[in-house]
């Protein structure tokens, strides 16, 4: 426990951090590309197990069950923030995520279908840890001028990793066994466990309600949380417009090598695969980060504008009005562990409105007028040219139009997550990424 003055020095910078979350969650997403990656290895195994004729009902059935299992660890590790140490929790959660790729590579072994369903539900939960409390982490650690950078590369993980992950699996499923494809997974990110475990203690919880000295302040519950986030307009159409591009993007990938076989494009489903899963990743590889610069430049530019040119001064960078950062020296400075998290939240915890953050007082009104701009603009470029490819029949054409605008979704990605973080308290940041997993 901190006492009422304490400083706490993590003997690695925010950057060199950031880096190897990013490439924790490029593990991750190679890890969601297993399967898809080796479907005709699933199928065996799940015919053989099953004695069934149509194993791809329950190939699906595998993807949805990890998708049940990230929305219980969203909503589990977002809402925990409040008791523990981000990083202490992301070490529980890639502990659970280790444990569970390893069953699922021991599925195989002991030849159950029901193994493997449970293993890879409890792979999403453990991921769900990472998913949620990074990116507050990077709101506040990252420099002032370069929020949407650090977020981009951290998100830039999700097209190189789940490209990486087909070719992985497809590579070891037909060499040892897909099997083992997992095995190895559990070997390489055992060290990053022990990791953070070492490095939690740096960064603790925020709330210390043994300091009797301060005023206490009541942690919200699950619901009251629901209720903080789902309050505010901007947060609500944001993850409307995440949900809509999200099914946009996921739709293009599952049938994207049949639109290319109906066209006349290709003859062989591999070739289209390939040829089609080739360019969505590139698209993301190259429009992710771009739009992290675009976002940090656009916003200084516009906050500039505003008149707000000294951009360190935004108190979203501390957790609290009574904590500093020193970016230099890479510490921690808490005065007073217990005040209230910073302006934006009012003297009541649970009352919190969302005028806070339409008002024109609103500190963060600029960075979300900008960033609702770049989401406007963009996704009506990415729904305007993949909606004329259906009346494109030039194959270079068509291949054009269909990257160019499955970048400029791909490039609204860190937008979407700092609109979302800006929209709410600093203290339910963690939970406003899980509602947007939910929907």
């Amino acid at each position: 426990k901190n006492s009422r003055m304490s400083t706490t020095v993590s003997p690695i910078k925010p950057l060199y951090l950031l880096c190897l979350l990013s490439v924790v969650n490029l593990m991750n997403f190679m890890d969601r590309g297993i399967i898809p990656g080796a479907s005709k290895e699933f199928d065996g195994f799940i015919s053989g197990t099953l004695e069934t004729d149509s194993p791809d009902v329950f190939l699906g059935l595998l993807q949805s069950a990890f998708i049940v299992g990230l929305i219980i660890g969203s909503v589990t590790f977002s809402h925990m923030i409040h008791h523990y140490g981000r990083f202490f929790l992301v070490g529980i959660g890639m502990s659970v995520w280790t444990v569970a790729v390893f069953m699922s590579g021991i599925s195989k072994t002991v030849d159950s279908y029901p193994f493997l369903v449970f293993a890879r539900m409890l792979s999403g939960f453990g991921e769900a840890s990472l998913q949620c409390t990074v990116p507050p982490w990077i709101q506040q650690y990252a420099a002032p001028a370069q929020k949407g950078t650090w977020l981009s590369i951290f998100y830039t993980a999700i097209p190189v990793g789940t490209a990486f992950g087909y070719a992985y699996s497809s590579f070891v499923a037909e060499s040892i066994g897909w099997n083992w494809a997992f095995f190895i997974e559990a070997i390489i990110m055992f060290p990053f466990v022990v990791f953070f475990f070492f490095i939690s203690p740096y960064y603790p919880c925020i709330h210390h309600d043994d300091d009797k000295s301060v005023e206490m302040k009541k942690k919200p519950s699950v619901l009251n949380e629901f209720k903080i986030v789902l309050s505010s307009p901007v947060f609500f159409l944001v993850i409307a417009c995440n949900a809509a591009q999200t099914a946009t993007l996921i739709g293009i990938s599952t049938f994207g090598s049949s639109f290319l076989i109906g066209l006349g494009y290709f003859d062989k489903e591999s070739q289209a695969s390939t040829v089609f899963g080739v360019l969505i990743s590139i698209a993301g590889m190259i429009a992710t980060p771009t739009g992290g610069l675009l976002l940090d430049r656009y916003i200084k530019k516009q906050s500039t504008r505003q008149g707000s040119d000294d951009m360190e001064a935004r108190t979203e960078f501390c957790v609290s009005e009574d904590t500093s950062i020193d970016f230099n020296n890479n510490s921690i400075t808490q005065l007073n562990p217990l005040s209230k998290s910073n302006h934006l939240i009012d003297n009541d915890h649970n009352s919190i409105t969302n005028n806070h953050f339409i008002s024109p007082t609103n500190p963060y009104k600029t960075e979300i007028a900008s960033l609702v701009n770049i989401l406007i603009v963009f996704n009506i470029i990415g729904a305007v040219l993949l909606i004329s490819v259906y009346s494109i029949y030039n194959d270079v054409l068509f291949f054009l139009m269909i990257s160019v605008g499955c970048a400029a979704l791909f490039l609204t990605f860190p937008s979407i997550n700092m609109t979302l973080m800006l929209s709410v308290p600093v203290e339910n940041r963690s939970f406003a990424i899980a509602v947007n997993t939910i929907f």
